[in-house]
This record gives C-alpha cells, structure tokens and sequence, in this order.
C-alpha cells in the first residue's frame, strides 16, 4: 500500500491504461430468448 493507504497501479501488459463503464438496464436471462 502506498503512504495515502491505496494499493498500488500496476500496468499489466496488454491491458488498457482505461476503461469505460456503462450502466445498463436490469437483465432477466431471456434476452437471447427468441420470441414465441
């Protein structure tokens, strides 16, 4: 941990300096359900 109490950023290779996120709606399981 650093002196402000936060765990260190470690760059892992291949992966993004950053991410985006995206709230969504609720998901019931059914949204690949093809309709009746």
């Amino acid at each position: 941990m650093s002196a402000q109490g936060l765990p260190m950023q470690v760059p892992a290779p291949g992966l993004p300096s950053r991410v985006r996120i995206h709230e969504v709606g609720a998901r019931d399981g059914l949204q690949n359900e093809k309709g009746t």
